[in-house]
């Protein structure tokens, strides 16, 4: 028995070949894409984010002291009146 015998040589078209690598590189560039656009989205939501997070944080107005209360709410209506405009525009 010679090699002949047992060996089979085909001749294979190349276009199928190049067909399946077509889509394949295809399927990973889109892949690829739709990676890189996820992540772009995912840091603009947390800058987002964090930017109304910031907002919000300035946006709170600052608590007033226990003692400033007390001393508001013990104004009688005289001592009120003895104020007059010039507690509108106080900074205090």
């Amino acid at each position: 028995m010679s090699n002949s015998d047992y060996t089979t040589l085909q001749e294979f078209s190349d276009q199928p070949t190049s067909i399946t690598e077509t889509t394949l590189s295809e399927t990973i560039g889109l892949s690829m894409h739709n990676l890189v656009a996820n992540q772009q989205q995912s840091q603009v939501t947390t800058a987002a984010s964090v930017s109304s997070t910031c907002a919000r944080l300035l946006a709170t107005p600052p608590a007033k002291s226990i003692k400033n209360n007390n001393e508001e709410n013990t104004d009688t209506p005289e001592k009120k009146k003895k104020k007059g405009l010039s507690s509108l525009f106080s900074r205090s």
